[in-house]
C-alpha cells in the first residue's frame, strides 16, 4: 500500500553518499573531494575507535586534524577555514 508522507519531527539523521558510480550508501563520516582519497580511512577508523560517540569537543579536534592534513597535501589550500556545527538546536 501507499507510505504515508514522514513527519520531519521523527526523522533520524543519517548521511547519506553517492560516489562517482552512483554507488549509493549511508556512514558516520566522509570526506568528499580530494578528502576522499586521504581522509576517509582516518575518520571511519577515528570514529568507530570512539564507536561514534564523539563529544562536541573530539570532533572539533579531528575535523582541525584532517584539516592540518589536507592544507599540507594540497598546494592550492589556504591555511583558513570555519567550523560550523548544525544540530537539532540550529547551527552555531
Amino acid at each position: 500500500g501507499m507510505q504515508p508522507e514522514p513527519t520531519y519531527d521523527n526523522l533520524v539523521p543519517f548521511i547519506g553518499v553517492i560516489d562517482q558510480r552512483g554507488v549509493a550508501f549511508e556512514t558516520k563520516a566522509f570526506a568528499n573531494g580530494l578528502g576522499q582519497f586521504i581522509l576517509n580511512e582516518m575518520l571511519q577508523t577515528s570514529a568507530r575507535a570512539a564507536e561514534y560517540k564523539l563529544s562536541k569537543e573530539e570532533a572539533s579536534n579531528m575535523l582541525r586534524d584532517c584539516v592540518k592534513i589536507m592544507i599540507h597535501r594540497d598546494c592550492g589550500a589556504i591555511g583558513e577555514y570555519d567550523i560550523s556545527t548544525v544540530d537539532a538546536k540550529g547551527i552555531e
